[in-house]
């Protein structure tokens, strides 16, 4: 707000080790189970989402690791159809 720019959309600076992920599914995916990683949705090879709109308002995250409400509902957009079996009940 001081600059009165928006950030990027994407941040390609250090966002810490990805050890997490790599550690879960070596362990989950042998046992049947599909992992679903938060990091492969928001990062790419050119950094991680920052926001998701052109609004100050629309920003992704509020710290290292919890999302915003933008964030979540980016989030779960990207993953629902994988997390539901292509199964998404409309509202009636």
């Amino acid at each position: 707000m001081l600059r009165h720019s928006l950030i990027p959309v994407l941040y390609n600076g250090d966002i810490g080790p990805g050890g997490y992920d790599a550690v879960l599914r070596e362990k989950l995916v042998p046992l049947g189970a599909e992992f679903v990683s938060a990091r492969d949705v928001l990062c790419n090879a050119e950094g991680c989402l920052t926001r998701t709109g052109d609004s100050a308002a629309d920003i992704s995250t509020s710290d290292q690791v919890h999302l915003t409400a933008n964030g979540s509902a980016f989030l779960i957009d990207a993953i629902i159809d994988r997390l539901l079996g292509g199964r998404v009940s409309q509202p009636k």
